[in-house]
This record gives structure tokens, sequence and C-alpha cells, in this order.
């Protein structure tokens, strides 16, 4: 199907004498020759012919001992690329993949009626195709379902394995099953403690504690990512301490100890860099980027995120190119260099609007919005922040976007929208235990809300809070926003007598999270 090599024909029609044969079809006309593919010849045959051989192969009563061969031929194919996968040599073979997805496809098939063991093993080799081609991914997870709810497997490494792949390609799923990801997940961890391999274990466990980070249960987060750090010690594998380390460094971020964060990142890194897988050799460079602009380091920020785009581009990764490009808009933006944030943001936009990648389109949105709303173009900062809201899928965005909305709203004195959206994105807020999301985020637009609504103090006491908030987490805020958050800072400290603004901003810097949100809470009422 979709064509094939010499090597393939040899394999299937056990033939080695396939070429003399081939070129014979072809001086007939009967075969066509593919030379658009590296450096191997393919080759392939009209449709019409290949419907017409086919049912001359099917009246010799001969497909099956071919089937097998196939499936054969293209199950060993497909391990020998797998780890491949996870070095330099990526782009290539995910190229191959894709070149010969059509016999990958008919070998799945094939799998499913003969030998649902192979399927499993078939559908482990290529899910990295379907997580990085993500026209790929729902099929990709049909296949795992279809083979691991079939009854038929073995509780083996194969099924371990498959379990654990299909939990990481369901997490990149929009609207996935969350419960049906956990019982997997959990499944896999059970097998992989039962057959003792260090590998397996390295990996279970390091998805199994960013399922916890992210679900808020911290401890039991950090528990599983020690652990997957040993046992990734224990395998000897330098890919895998790499990313038990990164895993290790984004549970330092979320802790907002920074310098540590940045340490185990830069360790990471390191590790990878023996193995040259692309992916998250960039995921690292981004994340110290990120640090870095945090710790406001701007021009160290850029050179990082610069790192990570080159990184994403070897490895021809789409949706994190974009991600990347508009990592180095934003930065821009922060620095006011507007026309380079333009460039970076809508070279982003360009690369994943209507296409399946395109999970990261709201911060591109948000960062046009910004744009917009810096150079004084409030109405189509208001256009872009409402598609944002639009098409964001997690809930500290949406929290975000709601405020940001709200904020052209408060510029263009539609004061009731305004105050409506606030309390939607805060609602929001009160539901989420990850505040380092969101939470610098927001209540600066509650406090320049409550300055427009004449509430000095209370607007004083939020803007105490995010400067106490910032501090104590190492944050330092991009130029741009630092700018605009000091001149409504001025346009309060002038309403008030010196001891008063005092109070107010020392109650404000003191409250905790709570406190800050039932105060917002209270003066949108």
């Amino acid at each position: 199907m979709g064509g094939w090599t010499l090597e393939a024909a040899e394999a299937v029609c056990g033939n080695k004498d396939a070429f003399g044969l081939l070129i014979n079809l072809v001086d007939k006309s009967l075969v066509a020759e593919d030379h658009d593919h590296g450096n191997e010849t393919r080759f392939y045959l009209l449709e019409t012919i290949r419907q017409y051989a086919y049912e001359k192969l099917v009246d010799s009563e001969s497909p099956s001992f071919l089937k097998d061969r196939h499936l054969d031929y293209f199950i060993k194919l497909a391990e020998r690329i797998e780890p491949e996968l996870y070095t330099r040599k990526r782009p290539f073979w995910l190229d191959y993949l894709e070149t010969e997805y059509a016999n990958f496809h008919l070998a799945l098939e094939l799998a499913e009626e003969r030998d649902v063991e192979i399927g499993l093993r078939l559908s482990n080799s290529l899910h990295q195709l379907w997580f990085i081609h993500r026209e790929y991914t729902k099929e990709g997870l049909r296949w795992f379902e279809k083979f691991l709810s079939s009854g038929k497997t073995e509780l083996t490494m194969i099924r371990t394995l498959a379990l654990l792949n299909f939990y990481n390609l369901s997490t990149a799923t929009p609207g996935s099953d969350r419960e049906k990801e956990k019982s997997y997940l959990d499944e896999s961890l059970a097998l992989a403690r039962e057959f003792g391999d260090h590998s397996c274990l390295a990996m279970v466990l390091g998805s199994q504690g960013s399922y916890e980070l992210f679900s808020g249960n911290h401890e039991k987060a950090q528990t599983f990512y020690e652990e997957s750090l040993s046992e990734a010690h224990l395998a000897g594998d330098d890919r895998l301490v790499g990313i038990a380390l990164y895993r290790m460094a984004q549970f330092a971020w979320h802790q907002t100890d920074n310098n540590k964060a940045r340490q185990l990142f830069e360790d990471s890194l390191k590790f990878l860099r023996k193995t040259g897988d692309l992916r998250w050799l960039a995921l690292g460079s981004n994340f110290i980027g990120i640090i870095s602009a945090e710790q406001g380091e701007w021009q160290t920020a850029h050179n990082y995120y610069e790192e990570a785009l080159s990184l994403a581009g070897e490895a021809r990764d789409r949706l994190y190119t974009s991600v990347y490009l508009a990592n180095l808009g934003l930065s821009k933006l922060g620095t006011e260099d507007f026309d380079q944030a333009l460039f970076y943001l809508n070279q982003a936009k360009a690369l994943i609007q209507n296409t399946p990648d395109d999970d990261f389109l709201h911060l591109i949105l948000k960062g046009l919005g910004d744009v917009a709303h810096f150079q004084g173009r409030i109405e189509q900062s208001f256009f872009f922040y409402n598609e944002a809201l639009a098409c964001t899928q997690w809930e500290s965005d949406k929290a975000n976007a709601y405020c940001l909305v709200a904020d052209t709203e408060r510029l263009l004195k539609r004061m009731a929208d305004a105050k409506q959206h606030l309390r939607a994105g805060l609602q929001l807020m009160r539901t989420r235990a990850e505040w380092i999301f969101s939470a610098d985020y927001v209540i600066p637009y509650i406090a320049y809300f409550t300055i427009d609504r004449n509430m000095i103090r209370e607007a004083i006491s939020f803007l105490g809070w995010i400067e106490g908030w910032n501090k104590a987490n190492g944050h330092i805020q991009y130029p741009v926003y630092r700018d605009e958050f000091d001149r409504y800072l001025t346009l309060t400290r002038i309403q008030l007598p010196e001891s008063e603004f005092y109070t107010a901003w020392e109650k404000g810097y003191s409250m905790s999270q709570g406190q800050i949100l039932d105060l917002a809470m209270e003066v949108l009422q």
C-alpha cells in the first residue's frame, strides 16, 4: 500500500531476484519509480493496476502467507526505527515512517485479525509518530484501545509500555477521558513494578509524577519524580536520567524555587545532549528561557528561546516550533520591541492556525492582543483577546483571557461587561491550585478596574499584593508590564495621604492568596 522499497519487496514477496523482476515491470510501465524520498528508490503501482493485481492474487489463494510476511516485515521495520526517534536522526525516521504509513496502517489491520500482541508491538513503535503528527493522534488512540481492550493480550512488558504510551498520547488530546487515562497509567505502574524493569519504571513513575503535579498533589508528585530518577540511574540510560531531571526541575519551578529549577534543567541538558533527543533538549532550553525571563535576564531568555526554536526546527516539530516562536515574540513584546514581537507572533500563528496543533493558539492571540493594547489599538486588542478566550482549553488560561477581555472593556468604558468578565475569571481562579500560572496575570486587572471605580484603598491593596507576590516568587516583570503597573501605582499614590497609602499597601502586601481573592470578590459584588 502506498508504494514500497526494494528491501520490502524482497522480504514480503520472498524473492531475492525482486530487483530484476521490478525493473522488468518498470520497463513495461506496469510499475513506476519514485525518486523523491531520499536516496532510496521507491516503487508504486497505479491504483487501478494495484486493485486488479490484488484480485488476481486473491484468486491464486496465496494472500495468507504473504500477509504474514508483510506483517512480519513491517513490525520488524518499525521496531528497528523506534530507538532512532530519540536521537538527532529523529526527523529522517519520522519522515520515513510517514512515507510508509499506508503499509503500517495495513499491518495494524492485519495484526487485528491475526495477532493482537504484534498489534501492540507495532502501536508502541508508532506512538512517537502519532504523538508528533497530530493528524494521526486520534487514530493512534483507537488502535491502542482496540488492542488493549481485546482481551487477547498477555500481561507482558509489551502491554505495560502500551498502557503508558496510550496514557501519554491521550493526555496530549483535548477533551480526553481523565479517569480512563489514569486507570491505564495505574495498571502500567502495577505491571512495571511486577516486572522490575528499571527503564519502564523510570518512564511510568515520571508520568505518574506529572499527573499528581497537575492535580495539585505536590508531595505525591515529588515522591514519584525522585523514584523515577533513581530508576533511570539504575537503568544506566542517559536519556531517561535527563528526562527525570527535567521533570524534577519542572516540579521545583512549580514550587517557585527558580534557582533550583534552573540548575536541574541545566543538569538535564547535560544528559540529554549525550543522546541527542531533540524534543527534550528543546523543552529544557525553553524552560531555562522562561526562568531567565522571570529573573529579569531578558537577553539570556531570548537566547534560550532561539536555541529551543532551532532544535524544534531541526526536529520539524510544528507545534513546539510555534510555541518557541511565540515565546520569542512575547520576549520582544516585554522589552517594547513591538515590530519584532509581531514578526515572531504572526509566524507562530500562521504555523498552527487551522491545524491539529493549535493547542497553544490562545497564547499567540493573547500576545497579539497585548501588542495592540500597548500600541493603543484597543478595539483590535479586544478582538484578539476574545479569540483567545474562545479557543483556550485550560482554566488558568481562561481566567487570564476573561480578565484581558474585561480590561479592554474597562478602557472602552463598558464597565458592566468588564465587571462580569472579571468575576468569571476570578471564579475560575478560586478553583485552581496552580496560582503560579495565573495570579500575577489576573489581579492587576482587578486593581486597574477598582482605580476606575474610584476604590483607591482597595486598588492600592491589590497593587501591594502583586508586588509582594512578585518578590516572594523572584519574579521580575517585563518592562512593558512594569511601566503600566507603575503608572497605575502613581495614579493611586497621589490620591491619598502618604500614611493612608502605606497602610493600604502593607495590608495588601501581607495578604494570603485566599484573602486577596475574597477582597477581589467583594469589590466585584
